[in-house]
């Protein structure tokens, strides 16, 4: 694994409709090979908490469910890169939505003295997203979430901590997974064109198992087989 890990870009960009597992691939390639999983929502929580200028307005979007302007997010994002470690391993998760963002992003990268190695894309299906997706449950009480097929509580829809019934939240219901990943797909297309077009882009299928994606993962990722 070490052999492997060793090729692991130092800096990934990683995209993918909601319900694609993409932070679970991430948070397993930093267990295994290390590096870091960066995002905005973590960003926004934290600077938010610490009242770092521009931070407050930001998460205003953020309650709201609007996106926050790209210049205040990469604002806040030079800010936000400067707690990690220049030597680590970066996988950003979902930070470039626009092909608005793409400059954008390449000047932060350049800023930190970065290049973007690849781009990961999680491709899913409608139709697998809605057999993923619906198939989610949350705990009204104290917000757990479960996945009847791969995150199963132990007694059939109760929450273990609370055992209370547990629930489909009104985003996983197949019309409103359709609508959202018609959306994606709309505004994600032109994001992947100008990163296929540098040939940095690795398309990977996210319907199988989580083992499976992650070994395509790895082997997309260094060229290794096996």
């Amino acid at each position: 694994m070490k052999a492997i890990c060793k090729k692991i870009p130092k800096t990934i960009l990683f995209l993918g409709p909601s319900g694609s597992g993409k932070d679970t691939q991430i948070d397993l390639l930093a267990e295994k090979c290390g590096g870091k999983n960066i995002g905005t929502g973590d960003m926004f929580r934290t600077l938010y908490e610490e009242k770092v200028d521009g931070s407050v307005e930001a998460y205003e979007y953020v309650k709201k469910g609007i996106w926050v302007p790209d210049e205040l997010v990469y604002r806040l994002f030079s800010e936000w890169l400067k707690r990690f470690d220049r030597e680590e391993n970066w996988y950003f998760s979902q930070v470039v939505r626009t092909p608005e963002q793409v400059p954008l992003f390449d000047g932060l990268m350049e800023s930190v003295g970065r290049t973007l190695d690849s781009v990961v894309h999680f491709a899913l299906s409608k139709e697998a997203a809605v057999e993923r997706m619906s198939l989610r449950r949350v705990c009204p009480k104290c917000g757990r979430d479960f996945h009847l097929k791969f995150d199963k509580p132990k007694i059939d829809e109760l929450c273990d901590d609370c055992g209370v019934k547990l629930e489909t939240r009104d985003d996983d219901y197949p019309e409103a997974i359709m609508q959202r990943m018609e959306e994606y797909e709309n505004k994600v297309k032109p994001v992947l064109d100008i990163y296929k077009k540098r040939g940095i882009l690795i398309e990977i299928d996210a319907s199988p198992s989580i083992q499976e994606i992650h070994k395509t993962l790895l082997e997309r990722l260094t060229g290794a087989k096996g």
